[in-house]
């Protein structure tokens, strides 16, 4: 086939020009040099091209990394997010290890405080762990570092920190320390930026089941009669000036589906999963002191009418191993036994 010029390639589609090049090695020599061409359109159309080709056939374009790399220092920032993208496309082809051999150069690039520039990074690292897991913990490391990373808002940061959860979500199975991932991706549930946030809830959602084999974690089972009525009960908890009243400590609540608590001050936290109206309390629970890589425990709270009152049934799951004993008296001490002595009080009013 007749070699075309780069003028009449920038006339046909990427797509179609990208399976043709494949083919065509003297049409794959004109992409190349389209890249040095001085007019915009001819340059992007040929890096374009070349980005599809290392997706379709890596192997076409290996012989060629060098150039790929070399665009990596490029003035022009298109050229060298094409590059980015070129290369970690390569690395499934990689017999030479030439990536790890610019693999500092390459996350080198997640300082330069441009978003674009970091995104194509990041966006691209499960490529490459997924080519070479012997890399994987060196690029974990390097892409939890993007908490550190400048940039020129707050909002651009938040940004990156959503494509990172979706890059780690790419290869979360050949992850070897998944806790700090997961403490990577629980510190996202309180960003600013609402976007990152559901990324963050679905990452974790996703990822549960995996987690718990890595954490340490243990049920709390309890039952109590409370002098009360299941209604009465039930405020007590989702009424913060009642919560209040009874724990003798500031207490917020939103008391509907999604809506957040917290209690003693701020040390407790969650938000409400299922409720009930006297019957029936499902929160995600933690505390400040809760350890940094684990998921928040859930708290299920049921109210049976009986004989003198209310039963109340416990069954606090997903809790750290380590803290379950506080825990349990806690609950004893800081709630029933509070909350018996509040509504024993009421009780000797009327």
């Amino acid at each position: 086939m007749a070699s075309k010029t780069v003028d009449e390639l920038v006339k046909n589609k990427p797509e179609d020009l990208a399976r043709e090049a494949i083919r065509d090695s003297n049409l794959l020599l004109e992409v190349f040099k389209g890249i040095s061409s001085l007019s915009p359109k001819v340059k992007f159309k040929s890096a374009k091209i070349l980005t599809l080709i290392s997706e379709r056939n890596p192997q076409k374009l290996y012989p060629r990394i060098d150039f790929f790399i070399g665009l990596l220092d490029s003035g022009n920032q298109i050229l060298k997010w094409n590059a980015i993208d070129v290369i970690a496309n390569l690395a499934s082809v990689d017999v030479n290890k030439r990536f790890e051999k610019i693999f500092d150069k390459f996350y080198g690039l997640l300082e330069e405080g441009s978003l674009i520039t970091a995104g194509h990074v990041i966006d691209n690292s499960w490529k490459i762990v997924n080519a070479k897991p012997t890399l994987e913990r060196k690029i974990t490391k390097e892409l939890l570092k993007v908490e550190k990373v400048s940039l020129p808002t707050d909002e651009c940061r938040n940004i990156l920190f959503g494509h990172t959860l979706l890059s780690f979500d790419q290869y979360f199975d050949k992850i070897q320390d998944r806790n700090e991932v997961i403490a990577f991706a629980k510190r996202q549930l309180n960003n600013s930026r609402n976007a990152t946030k559901i990324k963050a809830e679905k990452f974790l959602k996703k990822h549960a089941a995996h987690v718990s084999t890595n954490m340490k974690v243990t049920t709390i089972k309890q039952k109590m009669l409370i002098p009360a009525t299941p209604d009465e009960v039930y405020e007590a908890f989702m009424d913060a000036k009642k919560h209040s009243a009874f724990t003798g400590s500031k207490a917020t609540c939103d008391p509907k589906v999604g809506g957040k608590f917290t209690a003693w001050a701020g040390y407790i936290s969650g938000r409400n999963l299922e409720l009930e109206r006297g019957k029936k309390i499902v929160q995600e629970w933690s505390t400040t002191d809760w350890p940094e890589a684990y998921l928040p425990s859930k708290l299920e709270l049921t109210f049976q009418k009986t004989k003198g009152g209310t039963e109340i049934s416990v069954i606090h799951s997903d809790v750290p191993v380590e803290q379950a004993d506080d825990l349990a008296e806690g609950w004893v001490k800081f709630y029933w036994k509070p909350m018996k002595e509040y509504f024993a009080r009421n009780v000797r009013r009327r």
